[in-house]
């Protein structure tokens, strides 16, 4: 039963086949004609190419290490970003009379075609480095390739542009090396530059600051000290100085200027300053008991002011004695209409002692110079202690200016010491960039012999450069179409395409063809097959044997 469900099955297949074979035959030839067009009519494309060798710097870079950048790859690629420059594809398009006709309408669809013809491709080798681990992969040479319309272009532009490669790998070298050697010189000018200013910045800081350097920090504390001691003499001396002035002071204050002056009857004669201090004490005494019209206060008021006058303090003494007079006159009303311990008498009695204090003060004061501005004193005692004192006073005098000029000084050691961490700070600082300037051009100096070198090594033969290893080869046969490999391809699309075709075709016609596709619908076999009459068929004979007829069932 099986087997004759998979003759059921493969006879179904040839019947559809049979059935549809126009359809595969057009889609059969149309698809295989198309591809044979396509085989024959196709332009033919020749491909040439030249082999680049790279040869590694021939000195160790221990002893001379260039200052070209970048591995190999990078190198290749920019120099390949190069030769695409739209100006230099356009000279070759004209050099090598590519294209004519499009270059003569579309110059940039020319320059675009040539690019993407034009091939690179790598050759690497796996290789040890005696300083790393492992293995690495290197490019030892490179491959231009050039597709062209003919033999003779491929070469030639292949030719071209594998000079090209060879050209600009040394001129591109040569330039980095220049462009380093120059940037070098520059900073060197730059940092030179910056010595100069620095070293004559710290000219001008220790100029300003010579006095609160680092190094004379020893100094200043030393001066700090000896201006701490000066100060502590100085103070010793104003001491004294003022002890000595007191006490000739003292005795100058109980020693008259002028001698004893006795009268007939050998009673000596009060001064001018004695008598206006006598009268004073007395005027004070006759005013507390009496009132100003007494005849015993306007006697002393008048000695007073003669005596006052004398010493130039009439307006003042005549003043305190004008207000003491009418604050008496107050108190005495005050004590007619209150008692002793009222306030308002209280008050009174105090402004009253106020003013006599003051009065009494201001005729002491003005008595002691009455005469002194007149008459020069002529007790010997007195001026040789008004000589000592003046001496002392000059002293004393002098050594507040001394103390003043050691106050001062120790002020100015103490910004000193003070400002010293200060200055340190600022200096070493300062010291620290012209080093650090210094090291910096040492090494720029050593940098730049070394770009000498590397520009002398890339100018020679010693450096890293391409070498043309294979001469471009003309081509015999195109490399592209594959005519074969197309035909080959069109026979099997078309051999698809056929069958896409039957199956297409098969799978939109609903029409019923046989009794099993019937009881494949309905679940059950037809009763009966009534087959349809018509002109025989070739092969109809072996398809009624199969069990098949052509045209649907009825």
């Amino acid at each position: 039963m099986n087997e004759d469900s998979e003759v059921m099955e493969m006879s179904q297949y040839w019947a559809i086949a049979w059935h549809r074979r126009w359809w595969f035959g057009i889609a059969f030839g149309g698809v295989l004609i198309v591809s044979a067009a396509l085989a024959y009519l196709l332009p033919a494309v020749y491909r040439s190419e030249a082999t680049i060798l790279i040869e590694r710097q021939g000195i160790p870079p221990s002893v001379v290490e260039t200052t070209v950048t970048g591995y190999v790859q990078e190198q290749i690629q920019q120099i390949r970003q190069r030769i695409l420059s739209y100006d230099n594809l356009a000279r070759v398009s004209d050099d090598f009379d590519l294209y004519p006709s499009e270059r003569a309408v579309d110059r940039a669809s020319v320059v675009r075609t040539i690019a993407e013809d034009i091939e690179i491709e790598m050759v690497d080798v796996k290789a040890s480095s005696p300083d790393d681990r492992g293995e690495r992969v290197a490019t030892i040479a490179f491959i231009v390739a050039f597709n062209a319309p003919t033999p003779e272009a491929a070469q030639a532009v292949t030719a071209e542009l594998a000079n090209d490669y060879l050209e600009e790998h040394k001129a591109v070298r040569e330039e980095k090396t220049a462009q380093v050697l120059s940037f070098l010189e520059v900073e060197a000018d730059g940092l030179r530059a910056e010595i100069v200013e620095l070293e004559k910045q710290l000219a001008q800081f220790k100029q300003q600051e010579l006095r609160q350097l680092p190094e004379l920090m020893d100094m200043n504390l030393k001066l700090y000290e000896k201006a701490e001691q000066d100060i502590s003499d100085a103070k010793e001396q104003i001491r004294g100085l003022q002890e000595r002035i007191d006490g000739l002071q003292s005795e100058l204050s109980l020693t008259s200027p002028y001698k004893d002056v006795m009268s007939d009857q050998g009673q000596r004669i009060l001064t001018a300053s004695e008598r206006l201090s006598y009268l004073t004490a007395e005027y004070l005494r006759v005013t507390a008991r009496y009132s100003n019209e007494h005849p015993d206060v306007i006697r002393l008021a008048r000695e007073i002011r003669s005596l006052a006058s004398q010493s130039g303090t009439a307006a003042r003494t005549d003043e305190l004695m004008s207000e003491l007079a009418k604050v008496q006159e107050q108190l005495r009303q005050a004590r007619q209409k209150y008692g002793d311990d009222h306030p308002e008498v209280q008050s009174l009695e105090r402004s009253v002692a106020s003013i006599q204090r003051g009065f009494q003060s201001a005729i002491e004061a003005s008595g002691g110079t009455s005469q002194a501005l007149t008459i020069p004193p002529d007790n010997a005692r007195y001026v040789t202690l008004k000589t000592q004192l003046d001496a002392a006073e000059s002293g004393l005098r002098a050594e507040r200016q001394k103390l003043a000029d050691h106050e001062a000084k120790l002020v100015e050691y103490e910004a000193r010491l003070f400002q010293t961490p200060v200055v340190e700070r600022d200096y070493k600082a300062l010291s620290r960039d012209y080093a650090n300037a210094q090291a910096k051009y040492s090494e720029l100096k050593n940098k730049q012999l070394e770009a000498r070198m590397a520009q002398q090594l890339e100018a020679g033969d010693s450096g890293e450069r391409f070498v043309l290893l294979s001469e471009p080869f003309l081509p015999d046969m195109p490399e592209s179409p594959n005519r074969v490999g197309i035909l080959l391809l069109g026979g099997l699309l078309a051999m698809a395409a056929g069958l896409a075709a039957v199956a297409l075709a098969e799978y939109l016609d609903k029409t019923i063809r046989s009794a099993r596709m019937l009881t494949q619908i309905m679940g059950s076999p037809p009763l009966a097959v009534i087959p349809q009459m018509g002109a025989a068929l070739p092969g109809a004979s072996w398809l009624a044997n199969l069990g098949l007829e052509r045209g649907p069932a009825r």
